[in-house]
């Protein structure tokens, strides 16, 4: 019998090579195109966290959202001291794709740097229609 890892990836050799040309490239998001593609969502967090998602003028400003021309960057605010008694909490950044993806859409993000340790959750979610009924990927 085979080691499991080995199974595994046997199984993936033996897929027919033929699913492979069923997928295309429909988007390619790179740099400054971020802000045409993409809206910022200025809501109340919807997991109730303690965050203040900002509006796109509001994260450029700050320097929460900004683009080069191979680059774009979002995060979360990290100079401003907070009140403990304040139900806001940092200034960060909420982005809504203005596509709509089709179910067995491949996604590849070439992510340079994701912050890690207490108190962050960076993630990308792809949600159904009726969330978080309709399930999610993160």
């Amino acid at each position: 019998m085979f080691p499991l890892r080995l199974q595994r990836l046997l199984t993936l050799l033996v897929i027919p090579s033929a699913l492979a040309h069923r997928y295309a490239l429909k988007d390619e998001i790179i740099g400054e195109k971020f802000f045409q593609e993409f809206s910022h969502e200025a809501i109340d967090d919807p997991t109730h966290g303690r965050v203040e998602y900002v509006n796109e003028q509001t994260a450029r400003s700050l320097n929460l959202s900004y683009a080069s021309e191979d680059h774009f960057v979002i995060r979360a605010d990290y100079t401003t001291v907070l009140d403990p008694q304040s139900p806001k909490g940092r200034k960060s950044v909420r982005i809504l794709s203005n596509q709509v993806y089709s179910h067995g859409t491949v996604m590849v993000a070439d992510i340079e740097h994701m912050p890690t340790g207490c108190g962050t959750w960076p993630a990308l979610w792809t949600c159904g229609d009726n969330w978080p009924y309709n399930g999610e990927v993160r």
